[in-house]
């Protein structure tokens, strides 16, 4: 193992003088507002309108909005219902009882069968899992 060796200061032989104390920053004031008014605008005459428009004879008619026909669906909408026809709809008649009956599916072939208790299972067996993981992590702390 190395050792360096530093050159040796030399003792103060007088203290160090206490240093003076900073001055504190000089604070600006934000410049005052001038005193000064700018000029007043001129106002109209009596007789001579502020902004000058053709007279109404000459006016063209404002063109019309696009795609506004009719109501809107909100006024449309509080308007109240037609009153019902005093005629009633013509009713189908039932159909027969053997065409309601499904048509029996071969043996053997199953129909569709629901999701839901695959899934909870399935949604069961995350939460114990995830409650031993916890259990044992904590556990080891």
């Amino acid at each position: 193992m190395r050792s360096i060796r530093l050159p040796k200061s030399e003792p103060a032989s007088r203290p160090a003088a206490p240093l003076a104390p900073l001055a504190p920053p000089p604070i600006v004031a934000p410049p005052l507002p001038s005193p000064v008014l700018p000029a007043p605008l001129p106002l109209p005459r009596a007789g001579e309108p502020i902004v000058k428009l053709p007279p109404r004879d000459q006016l063209a008619a404002p063109a019309p909005l696009p795609g506004w026909s009719g109501e809107s669906d909100y006024t449309r909408q509080l308007r109240p219902a037609p009153p019902p026809d005093p005629v009633a709809p013509v009713v189908p008649a039932a159909p027969p009882p053997d065409a309601a009956k499904k048509p029996e599916a071969p043996a053997g072939a199953e129909g569709s069968r629901s999701l839901v208790p695959i899934l909870l299972v399935i949604n069961i067996l995350v939460i114990i899992a995830t409650g031993l993981v916890l259990y044992f992590a904590l556990k080891r702390r």
